[in-house]
């Protein structure tokens, strides 16, 4: 038999006992963080960002939100990820959005952060960030104008709510709800 031949049967016989053992491939595994700490590394990092817009951008922000990790079977692993998203008032114009995430990507650079752009990308154009923590934010830009700044943790430990927070909550709009996000005039970001 041909050498490239044996190989493949060999290749799938060690596949099957790692699988069938309990191996994993990788043995990244990350360590499970505190809910309330993985609130602060996003409230950090949401404040950080919409602070390095300039001028001033208002904001309404949304409920922190827990996506339970799944397995085939969507049984949970007693994890989720965190996230909270930060909608920005004004509504950006087509020539003010790399101006938007220009600022936050040369923020994020600033930080340490390790930046991802996707010049590809259209609608939503967005820009990413990761921290040396592995907190994850980006904004993302949509045709009509709408914008938002999003940050998440994962993983963090199952906290049995879709909304772990929301008793807690309550609102700290910078912007006037009417219009409401993303429909605000702005004389710098709107034109």
């Amino acid at each position: 038999m041909p050498p490239h031949r044996r190989a493949v049967p060999l290749g799938t016989a060690l596949l099957l006992v790692a699988l069938t053992s309990g191996c994993s491939f990788g043995g990244d595994e990350k360590p499970v963080i505190d809910l309330q700490q993985a609130r602060s590394r996003i409230d950090a990092v949401l404040d950080g960002t919409s602070g390095a817009l300039k001028p001033a951008v208002g904001y309404r922000d949304g409920s922190y939100e827990a996506r339970v990790h799944v397995d085939w079977k969507q049984d949970s692993d007693g994890k989720a990820l965190l996230r909270k998203r930060r909608d920005l008032g004004p509504m950006i114009s087509p020539e003010k959005a790399g101006v938007l995430l220009g600022q936050a990507s040369d923020y994020w650079k600033a930080q340490g952060y390790s930046v991802k752009e996707d010049p590809a990308a259209r609608n939503p154009c967005s820009v990413s960030a990761t921290l040396p923590d592995g907190t994850q934010v980006f904004i993302e830009l949509y045709d009509a104008g709408n914008a938002y700044i999003g940050a998440s943790v994962d993983p963090v430990k199952d906290p049995g709510s879709t909304y772990p927070f929301r008793s807690e909550e309550t609102a700290h709009p910078t912007v006037d709800p009417t219009p409401g996000p993303g429909k605000q005039d702005d004389p710098y970001w709107s034109h």
